[in-house]
């Protein structure tokens, strides 16, 4: 990772001497060479767990969403490019991924009036309006503004969020995916859907938004720290127009997709 995270090795290297090394890291093992021998093998190290998920703005108001959310699901797989482009032209059928997955999130069963955002995936991973069950500031909105019906909408004033109660599905800690639909309006740095809170030291995955407008995607391996990203070439994303976003992690690197292109 491109991140905080060492680990001494112990193999001592030869002063004003030129020495071939190479690095593996993935979530099942972390291997290096030197001069062409296999030197060092530890296990790998996966995504930390996270805790409470959450669509829309974070908690600690840090990465608030302005604009509209659709559509947006999570698997406990890396997506290939091929199927990435079906879900993102809607000619997915059924793509064995769909067995993957462990939240989807379509926006169509409710409507205005309801506080629940329905999981119509296999774990039932429902998410509430706000930090609590009651009407309040933090509650998204709805809009029938969406891909194919209605679509959450969020103001930055008070961090409208979904939050998704933890669960083992959502903890992935090995290859993942996350997809979303997005219409953003601002230029700050915005969360869009992920397990990401920099106040509770609880930092797993998350689909994101920066200041120029560009789509990103980050992991965290501690909870504490961001240990590597991914950002689209293109900026001006935050142009209030319906995008496809995928952030892919295969379990040694990082892909983005956008509107069906890596």
């Amino acid at each position: 990772f491109a991140g905080d995270r060492a680990i001494d090795t112990g193999i001592p290297f030869t002063m004003n001497k030129w020495e071939h090394i190479v690095v593996y890291w993935s979530t099942s093992e972390i291997k290096m060479w030197k001069d062409g021998v296999e030197v060092f093998t530890t296990a790998g190290e996966g995504i930390d767990s996270g805790g409470v998920a959450y669509i829309g703005s974070d908690p600690d108001k840090a990465w608030q969403f302005i604009g509209r959310i659709d559509e947006v699901k999570v698997w406990n797989t890396s997506l290939s490019d091929s199927e990435i482009s079906d879900y993102y032209n809607d000619t997915w059928a059924h793509h064995q991924s769909y067995d993957y997955m462990v939240a989807e999130y379509l926006c169509d069963e409710e409507g205005p009036g309801s506080q629940v955002l329905t999981d119509t995936g296999w774990y039932a991973n429902d998410g509430q309006f706000g930090p609590t069950s009651g009407s309040e500031l933090a509650d998204p909105g709805w809009t029938a503004s969406g891909m194919g019906g209605y679509a959450l909408a969020c103001t930055a004033a008070q961090s409208d969020r979904v939050e998704v109660p933890d669960h083992l599905s959502l903890d992935v800690t090995g290859p993942i995916t996350v997809e979303a639909w997005v219409a953003y309006v601002t230029n700050a740095d915005a969360g869009i859907a992920g397990k990401w809170s920099a106040g509770t030291g609880q930092r797993s995955y998350l689909l994101y938004l920066d200041g120029t407008g560009s789509l990103g995607f980050c992991v965290s391996d501690d909870g504490g720290s961001t240990d590597a990203y991914v950002l689209s070439p293109l900026t001006g994303y935050n142009d209030n127009t319906w995008h496809h976003v995928v952030g892919v992690y295969d379990g040694a690197a990082l892909k983005l997709y956008v509107d069906g292109q890596d």
